[in-house]
């Protein structure tokens, strides 16, 4: 061979090294280490994976395909933990990364789902007052995204403002402000529609509502007035409601919120006037409620200056297990932690109560309005809305002792295209998913104007991701603390 021809094969040889190690240096490695491939799973599935490239920008992306063509998640980072909801069936699942060089990388994941482990998320309602109508969606439970239902709406004409549905998505409750009613729906379990329950609405007895709350035994739904009263109903074979005996039961002043324990053995109520909790038990055979001994209780201040009262709490929930009743103060930036007397009902401060969603203070600062918050559905991540933040606190919950430990917070609802969400914000069934709809606080950056907002759940460490399509926008101009949200199975 001539030295010329040698010359130029050694060239074209170090030029092919240098292009494959161009071409493979930045190829990102991804490392899927739940779920096993080949293996068998209960849905939701909890997908873990971390993503590494020589690339010198890092990795850009991760993406979770539970098949070809289909985004499941999007995060933009190099580890993921997310859980995915999917029907029972065969998978060959890709979860894949993208860096920062253009370099992309692909694990695939074969895996059977032979079943439900928790229910997945099939439908979203979200009330609408100033259009006097409550929207219907479907809810994708592999990816969280929602589309309007094939009838997309009901009237409803007295004001809607709270609702609820029960436990097994089969009827949904709207409180209508301006009219003082409570109208019932049927939920249709194909396709989402709401057609109205015989007899509904049914008078509240002069009281403007302010909140809803159904029995998870589905028996009973219960909604606090601002006359000081909670009205109680019996579901009806039909699914027509008929006020319980004695109802409306007294509240101490100003009830803003209520909630029923898993167990549909008590329930309990704040009173933002007064600053107090009420608690009542249930009568499990006509629904009745009588006050559980030594209420009602007053939330402790969280001690930050210019505090009034003990915080004024206007949000109320327990935990999923029932064990613990979460109590987010309004204005002090402390959430009040009890644990329930499984027997009476009785409330007893958790130990650290109240925990703090802000610790340092500015000139003039008396805290986030905390407002009103949502636990996700295996109880590990508590997320409280801050009005005057305009964000999302996201706390770990402890379910042994019912600590709260805060590890993040999220500007989502600011940063969301400018967008304003915050009225209230609700967990799916799933564990999977929070979503938020919209205020109309002075801290929007476009007032009178929202969004509904769907996150995917970090699993690892509560974190929230956008679901695809999110922020779903619609016209919203409503004022603040008058829609609701719920989210069925």
């Amino acid at each position: 061979m001539k030295r010329g021809h040698v010359t130029l094969l050694l060239c074209l040889i170090s030029s092919f090294g240098l292009l494959t190690t161009s071409a493979f240096a930045a190829t990102p490695v991804v490392t899927v280490t739940s779920p096993a491939n080949g293996s068998s799973k209960t849905s939701p599935v909890n997908y873990v994976a971390s993503a590494s490239s020589s690339c010198s920008k890092g990795i850009a992306a991760m993406r979770i395909y539970p098949s070809p063509g289909f985004n499941a998640l999007t995060v933009n980072a190099n580890k993921l933990n997310a859980n995915i909801n999917l029907p029972a069936g065969t998978y060959n699942t890709v979860v894949q990364a993208w860096d920062n060089c253009g370099g992309v990388g692909k694990t695939a994941v074969k895996i059977t789902v032979t079943g439900n482990r928790m229910p997945p998320p099939k439908f979203l309602f979200s009330s609408n007052y100033n259009a006097n109508k409550v929207n219907e969606y479907l809810i994708n439970e592999t990816s969280g995204a929602i589309t309007p239902t094939s009838q997309g709406s009901v009237t409803v004409s007295g004001g809607p403002s709270r609702i609820a549905a029960d436990k097994g998505g089969f009827r949904l409750y709207v409180a209508e402000n301006n009219s003082k009613q409570l109208a019932a729906f049927f939920i249709n379990r194909s396709n989402g529609s709401l057609s109205p329950v015989p007899g509904s609405p049914v008078s509240l007895g002069g009281g403007i509502p302010t909140s809803v709350a159904v029995a998870p035994s589905g028996k009973y739904v219960y909604v606090t007035t601002f006359n000081n009263n909670v009205a109680a109903f019996a579901v009806q074979s039909n699914g027509s409601l008929k006020p319980v005996p004695g109802s409306p039961f007294p509240t101490q002043v100003g009830p803003t919120w209520l909630v029923v324990d898993p167990s549909s053995s008590f329930v309990y109520v704040t009173d933002w006037r007064s600053d107090k909790l009420d608690a009542y038990t249930i009568n499990k055979t006509n629904g009745a409620l009588t006050p559980v001994p030594g209420e009602p209780y007053v939330p402790p201040n969280a001690g930050c200056s210019g505090c009034t009262l003990g915080g004024s709490a206007w949000g109320i929930l327990t935990d999923r297990s029932g064990n613990f009743l979460i109590v987010p103060g309004y204005t002090d930036a402390g959430i009040n932690v009890y644990r329930i007397d499984h027997t009476t009902g009785a409330l007893s401060v958790v130990p650290g109560s109240p925990f703090i969603d802000r610790q340092v203070y500015g000139a003039g600062d008396i805290g986030p309005n905390t407002y009103i918050g949502t636990i996700d559905a295996e109880n590990h991540f508590y997320f409280n809305y801050d009005s005057a933040d305009n964000d999302i606190a996201i706390f770990t919950f402890n379910a042994t002792s019912g600590k709260l430990t805060l590890v993040s917070r999220s500007d989502q609802l600011v940063t969301n295209g400018g967008l304003c969400a915050g009225d209230q914000i609700e967990a799916d069934p799933s564990g999977s998913f929070v979503y938020g709809i919209p205020g109309d606080m002075v801290q929007c950056a476009t007032p009178n104007t929202g969004a509904l907002f769907g996150f995917s759940v970090n699993q690892a460490n509560g974190s929230l991701t956008n679901v695809p399509g999110s922020a779903f926008t619609f016209v919203h101009e409503a004022g603040p603390n008058l829609d609701g949200i719920a989210v069925t199975p």
